[in-house]
C-alpha cells in the first residue's frame, strides 16, 4: 500500500538473518566447488607416447634394419606395452602397425585401455600374420574414443594412401586425439598444410587437440623444417641449440624450445633426423610441455614421449 512502512518482527528478522547466512554459505560452497574443478582441470597431465612400429617387414627382406626384421608381432607388442607402462603413458599414437600387433597391445595393457585402428594399406608380409591389415592406431586409458573418423590427405595417386586419423576422448573435457603418417615425397608439404588447417580450425573453436605422427620431415634441417610451419606455433627447428623457422599453426611440439624447458630440444628420432612428433594445441595446454626420445629394440624409429598440462 502506498505510503505504508513495512515492519518486520524480531522473530522474522532472525529468520531473514539465518536465511541470508545459509544463502551465503551455499554460494560460498558453489564458488569453492567451481574453483576446485578449475584447479583439477588445470592439473590434468597428459602423457603421450608416439611410435612408428616398423611393423611391415620380416627377415626375408634384404637390407632391412634388424630391429624391424627380426622381431615378431608378439615380441613387438610386448615391448611396446612395457614402454607404455614404464612411464605411465595415458595416450598412445602408432604408425606402421599391424592390426594383430595393435590388438595384442590393447590386450597386454589391460581392460582400462581402448582404442581404434585404421587400415591404410594391405601388407603381404607375414608380419601381419595373414590379415594384411596395416596402418594407424590411437589408444588411451581415458575411455573409448568417439566421433572416430579419417581424412584422406593429398597424395600421389600411385602412392600409399595417407590419412589424418582422429577420435575424441574425455580427459576432464574432450580432447581430439589424432595420428598421421606423411609420405616421404613432395606431397608431404600439402599434407602438412591440411593437417595444420584442421588443427587450427579445431583449436580456434576452443577445442583441445593433440597430434602424434611420423611426418617424414626432418626439422633438424632448416630447409626441411619450413615444410612443417603450418603445424608449429612460434620458433622451432634446428639442431636443438638454436631455432631457424617460425610456425603459423597452433601446435606446441613437446620437444620444442621454450621458456622453462629442460635445455635439450629437437632430439633425433630416426638416425640423425627428427621426423617423429607430438603436438599439443595452443592455448589449451600450458607451456610446461616436455619431450624426450628413447631408443627402441623393435624399430628403427625412437620412441617419442611427451607430457603436458591441460588447461
Amino acid at each position: 500500500m502506498k505510503g505504508r512502512a513495512l515492519h518486520i518482527s524480531g522473530r522474522s528478522q532472525g529468520k531473514f538473518v539465518i536465511g541470508g547466512m545459509l544463502a551465503a554459505l551455499v554460494i560460498s560452497m558453489l564458488i569453492g566447488i567451481n574453483h576446485t574443478d578449475q584447479a583439477e582441470a588445470a592439473s590434468i597431465q597428459t602423457r603421450v607416447l608416439n611410435f612408428n612400429v616398423c611393423d611391415q617387414v620380416g627377415s626375408t627382406n634384404p637390407g632391412v634394419d634388424p630391429r624391424c626384421a627380426n622381431n615378431s608381432s608378439s615380441v613387438r607388442a610386448s615391448a611396446i606395452v612395457t614402454s607404455i607402462n614404464s612411464q605411465s603413458s595415458t595416450i598412445v599414437t602408432l604408425q606402421e602397425v599391424c592390426r594383430v600387433t595393435y590388438e595384442r597391445i590393447i590386450a597386454g595393457l589391460g581392460p582400462a585401455w581402448t582404442g581404434s585402428f585404421l587400415w591404410t594399406a594391405a601388407i603381404s608380409s607375414a608380419r601381419c600374420e595373414g590379415s594384411m591389415e596395416w596402418g594407424l592406431a590411437i589408444l588411451s586409458n581415458w575411455g573409448p574414443p568417439t566421433d572416430v573418423n579419417q581424412t584422406l590427405l593429398p597424395n600421389s595417386p600411385n602412392s600409399e594412401p595417407r590419412y589424418l586419423f582422429c577420435g575424441t576422448i574425455v580427459v576432464g573435457g574432450p580432447i581430439r586425439q589424432c595420428v598421421t603418417h606423411f609420405t616421404y615425397e613432395s606431397f608431404r608439404v600439402s599434407q602438412a598444410i591440411e593437417v595444420g588447417r584442421q588443427m587450427k580450425e579445431y583449436a580456434y573453436g576452443g577445442g583441445a587437440i593433440l597430434l602424434g605422427g611420423d611426418l617424414n620431415i626432418n626439422s633438424r634441417s632448416c630447409a626441411e623444417a619450413a615444410e612443417v610451419r603450418p603445424i608449429y606455433i612460434r620458433r622451432f627447428g634446428g639442431d636443438g641449440t638454436s631455432t631457424c623457422q617460425i610456425g603459423y599453426g597452433v601446435g606446441q611440439e613437446v620437444d620444442q624450445r621454450h621458456i622453462g624447458g629442460d635445455g635439450t630440444y629437437n632430439a633425433a628420432t630416426f638416425g640423425s633426423a627428427k621426423i617423429d612428433y607430438i603436438f599439443f594445441s595452443f592455448p589449451r595446454w600450458l607451456a610446461d610441455y616436455d619431450g624426450r626420445a628413447t631408443d627402441s629394440q623393435v624399430s628403427d624409429h625412437r620412441i617419442l614421449r611427451g607430457e603436458g598440462t591441460l588447461r
